[in-house]
């Protein structure tokens, strides 16, 4: 346990990092040559052109009601795109969702790498979109936790963010020669948080939608557990962007709800008494340390 734990807070942002930068150290001009011998437009794999993808999903979950403002977090996209993301000259390889469980790992006494799947995000872009949809990936991952307990939460998941973060500019600087000269951008990475955000959601709400098949890409969570999943982006995006992207919970059996309930009570009631424990041990120090002074 206390391993699995150590690879979660430690190893894993790490070893994301070192991937993601590793990709990042390929040279462009070997996988453009590779599009025109394709015959793909290098336009119709950047990330204008993923955004654009987008679009009519967005606008099918506006039009059904399921989330009226999901439009307002595409516009905002939309708005603080940058089109010199996309210059061929500066772009690399990025992956769209190198987050742990597409990276392949072979047990050991040293965590090794030995593959990276589902490439169906790939784009060629700026570096910010990979180190943003990693960061996004921590902060707005799932866990369960009492309602209590939450601030702590978010507060470990952003130092987990951060330490991918430091962990990607220390591998990149380490890259002789390296043929990506992008230095980290704290705004930039925000922006495609979002982006990972929106990736993440419409799945989710496409498949509230009356009648519309699911998509291929869908988690399968316990309403419980998809609404704290929905929360936590929309947390996260609120800080970000301002827009409150309003999400009708779904219908939690009763005793799933009861039971969370109970535990955010037990919790509650623990951490009053840690605090009542706390404040009587400092009173207590304060009157031993004040006699003590009085009889000198």
């Amino acid at each position: 346990m206390v391993r699995s734990l150590r690879l979660m807070l430690c190893d894993m942002p790490d070893v994301c990092a070192a991937t993601v930068a590793s990709l990042h150290a390929t040279p462009i001009d070997s996988v453009l040559s590779h599009f025109d011998q394709a015959g793909v437009r290098v336009q119709d794999v950047n990330f204008r052109a993923w955004l654009q993808a987008y679009k009519p999903r967005v606008d099918a979950i506006v039009e059904s009601g399921v989330c009226p403002k999901y439009g307002e977090l595409y516009n905002w996209l939309v708005k603080f795109y940058q089109p010199v993301w996309d210059d061929p000259s500066t772009a690399v390889v990025c992956h769209g969702d190198l987050f742990p469980p597409n990276i392949l790992m072979r047990s050991g006494p040293a965590t090794l790498v030995s593959g990276v799947i589902d490439w169906s995000c790939a784009v060629v872009t700026t570096p910010a979109f990979d180190v943003g949809v990693g960061q996004g990936g921590f902060e707005g991952a799932h866990v369960s936790a009492p309602q209590c307990l939450l601030g702590f939460v978010r507060g470990l998941k952003r130092r987990i963010s951060a330490r991918y973060a430091r962990a990607y500019t220390r591998h990149m600087e380490a890259v002789p020669k390296r043929s990506c000269k992008w230095k980290y951008n704290a705004i930039e990475s925000r922006y495609f948080q979002v982006a990972r955000f929106l990736f993440a959601m419409t799945p989710l709400l496409e498949k509230r939608i009356p009648g519309r098949p699911p998509h291929r890409y869908i988690l399968h969570l316990a309403p419980q557990k998809e609404n704290e999943y929905m929360e936590e982006m929309r947390t996260c995006i609120r800080a970000i962007t301002r827009v409150d992207v309003e999400v009708p919970p779904l219908a939690v059996p009763p005793s799933v709800a009861r039971a969370a309930a109970r535990l955010n009570c037990a919790c509650q009631s623990a951490r009053f008494f840690v605090v009542a424990l706390a404040l009587g041990f400092g009173v207590a120090v304060f009157l031993w340390g004040l006699s003590a002074i009085t009889r000198a």
